[in-house]
């Protein structure tokens, strides 16, 4: 009776994220075991293949057993699966973000740039980042210089296109437009 109510799903969608935040995504079959997915997250994404990690979804952290099948372990239909990493493969101090992953990951057609993730300040200051800009990007760069000009085009996006409301006060006798730095919902 429990086998005719139960949905039967095809793929396993599976976000696997690392512990500096990169993430990738993968579609697995059900049946699949977990050790599986370790061998493929180990010869298929790394750069270092010998690289030692556990598996294990959260809250509450439950490490995954590896000769159990993704649907024994509840990751069906989808689910986020973590990696962290052991003591002796944990990735230097310094390591930029997603660089234990393998660059053809990032390609999407043959002759197209890489699409590494690229930093952009919201408001003032620079970034440290090295990768390349899109066209997009040097775009919108251009169109906003000053970081007084990025802060209200941000607060026009968080408020739905308003920006800032100005009130009118009377000081001394005379009208003044006063701009108020707080969200109408913030109090």
């Amino acid at each position: 009776e429990k086998m005719k109510t139960q949905k039967v799903y095809k793929f396993v969608s599976l976000k696997i994220q690392f512990a500096d935040g990169s993430h990738v995504q993968g579609k697995f079959r059900p049946h699949e075991t977990v050790a599986t997915l370790v061998r493929i997250i180990q010869e298929e994404c790394l750069v270092w293949p010998d690289a030692q990690f556990d598996v294990y979804v959260a809250p509450p952290r439950r490490l995954l057993q590896s000769n159990k099948t993704l649907k024994e372990e509840g990751l069906v239909p989808a689910a986020k699966v973590f990696v962290s990493w052991k003591l002796e493969s944990t990735p230097s101090e310094g390591t930029p973000v997603g660089s234990f992953l393998k660059p053809e990951l990032f390609t999407t057609r043959e002759g197209e740039e890489e699409q590494f993730p690229n930093g952009i300040p919201l408001v003032g200051g620079e970034t440290k980042s090295t990768t390349t800009t899109t066209k997009s990007q040097e775009n919108n760069k251009s169109s906003t210089t000053t970081a007084e000009e990025r802060e209200e085009e941000m607060m026009k996006r968080m408020m739905g296109g308003r920006g800032r409301k100005t009130k009118s006060k009377l000081v001394g006798g005379t009208t003044k437009k006063a701009t108020n730095n707080k969200p109408k919902w913030f109090k």
